[in-house]
């Protein structure tokens, strides 16, 4: 019960002002192949957003009391997020995953991007 409550108030903290949509990032992630600060402005938000989401469902885990194996532990947390992503994804795929989804996706990229970021992992790597 506690980890649903630390959950729901995961989801529904107001947005703030410094939250990047998916316009933004997206629009970053244009200048990839250019010596160009944005391109890595968007491959560190992209990465940071996966961790933190990663983190972030870990910690609801210990603030529960759940106990476990990493491993175990690493599972509970895939099925809170519905995110199976491989042990072996490497960050290059995990930015060409965002970056596709941006494109198949511009009707929604003006949400924050770290939702979209999660929306991405969750249809390219579903739990079964």
């Amino acid at each position: 019960m506690k980890l649903l409550a630390v959950l729901l108030c995961m989801t529904s903290a107001p947005l703030a002002a410094q939250t990047a949509s998916g316009n933004e990032i997206a629009a970053a992630c244009d200048h990839l192949d250019e010596a160009d600060i944005r391109g890595g402005y968007c491959i560190g938000y992209i990465i940071g957003a996966w961790e933190g989401i990663k983190i972030g469902a870990f910690e609801a885990l210990v603030v529960s009391g759940a106990k476990g194996t990493a491993e175990e532990l690493d599972g509970m947390v895939n099925s809170i997020l519905g995110i199976c992503a491989p042990v072996s994804v490497e960050r290059g795929q995990i930015v060409d995953i965002v970056i596709g989804y941006f494109e198949q996706n511009p009707a929604i990229r003006h949400l924050p991007a770290r939702s979209l970021i999660r929306e991405a992992m969750v249809e390219s790597f579903p739990c079964k």
